[in-house]
């Protein structure tokens, strides 16, 4: 068994075992007592720091990465040498490993048996646990290190998209929906002055928009 397909297999038990004890303990009862009678059950999960795994494939596969072991045999840091793309540049490349990580996610989930026949969803969502995560995970190959938090959501990691606000949403944009029907978050800032100055520039953009 792989890493993900395990993962996929700890993750489903666990959820299977809170939900059940959900309804053992009757938490929602008074919600459900207020439902319709025809209920569809979805098996929400998430996906966090996905663009640190899209960046440390993509070390791996197109640059050299060593791994460092300490007296244990166990990895505790790695060295990476060469260039890598990374996710957020509009770089196929890498932004289809990302695609590809989502939708293997969510066929190795939709494989296990979910608590009262759920339909298994997921999302890219995180408001702050990426910072949590963050701090729990050790060194990675794409140069984080241990401790620094994971990019939010579906955002690229910080710094690393270098070529514009366009091509950072166009990686995102790629993304596979249809594997991550719980949301996929972005968060984007943008300075006032980007948007023009003059009212019809203003106006020109809410067109465009609208156009596209």
């Amino acid at each position: 068994m792989d890493m993900l397909e395990w993962q996929a297999d700890v993750y489903v038990n666990t959820l299977n075992i809170i939900h059940y004890m959900h309804d053992k303990y009757c938490y929602e009862r008074a919600e459900m007592a207020l439902h319709d009678r025809d209920v569809k059950r979805y098996f929400a999960t998430g996906v966090a720091g996905l663009s640190i795994v899209a960046d440390s494939l993509s070390a791996i596969k197109y640059a050299q990465v060593k791994a460092i072991r300490d007296e244990d045999g166990i990895i505790v840091d790695f060295e990476t040498t060469g260039e890598f793309p990374k996710y957020g540049n509009d770089d196929d490349r890498v932004d289809l490993i990302a695609q590809d990580v989502v939708h293997k996610f969510m066929t190795a989930i939709r494989r296990h048996h979910t608590y009262r026949d759920g339909v298994p969803t997921t999302s890219i969502l995180t408001i702050t646990s990426n910072v949590t995560y963050g701090k729990a995970t050790g060194n990675t190959p794409d140069g984080r290190k241990k401790g620094q938090p994971f990019a939010p959501g579906a955002n690229p990691m910080h710094g690393r998209d270098t070529h514009g606000a366009v091509a950072s949403l166009s990686s995102v944009s790629k993304l596979p929906f249809k594997d991550a029907q719980d949301g996929i978050s972005n968060t984007f800032t943008i300075i006032p002055n980007a948007l023009g100055k003059e009212a019809k520039v203003f106006s020109g953009d809410i067109e465009l928009d609208l156009n596209n």
